[in-house]
């Protein structure tokens, strides 16, 4: 995620440390995209929206599985928290799954979910970027 930082982008509000582990029942979607990329034997991604153009925080969330039959699958979401009037919004901006017809430990798989969650988050960022120096 420094990659993000070196683009010159940073969250309007900052935390301590900008990956945070969440309890397993804070990522049910996840884990639900995760098993139907399984299902689904594919690879596949979707940008939804692009970043908003005022401030918001960039919040990634992955999940990673396997399955005894033989695969393994990594899935994400990318999303934007938006602050108007004291109330947070939350905008999904990008979702996608990466299937593997080979079986890896749950480990690798959620730290290919990771990187793919990062490198589509990192995406939208630049993409952001350039559309606000066109504006310019």
């Amino acid at each position: 995620m420094k990659a993000v930082f070196f683009l010159g982008w940073a969250p309007p509000r900052r935390w301590e440390d900008p990956v945070t582990w969440r309890p397993r029942g804070c990522n049910e979607i996840t884990d639900y995209l995760v098993n139907a990329t399984m299902d689904l034997e594919a690879y596949w991604t979707r940008q939804l929206q692009d970043i908003p153009a005022d401030g918001c925080n960039i919040i990634c969330h992955s999940d990673g599985g396997a399955r005894i039959g033989g695969c393994s699958a990594a899935a994400y979401i990318v999303e934007a928290r938006v602050e108007k009037d004291g109330v947070f919004t939350a905008i999904v901006l990008a979702v996608g799954g990466l299937y593997m017809d080979c079986l890896v430990s749950s480990f690798l798989a959620e730290a290919i979910a990771l990187e793919e969650c990062a490198s589509c988050a990192r995406r939208l960022i630049e993409l952001g970027s350039r559309t606000k120096r066109r504006e310019l």
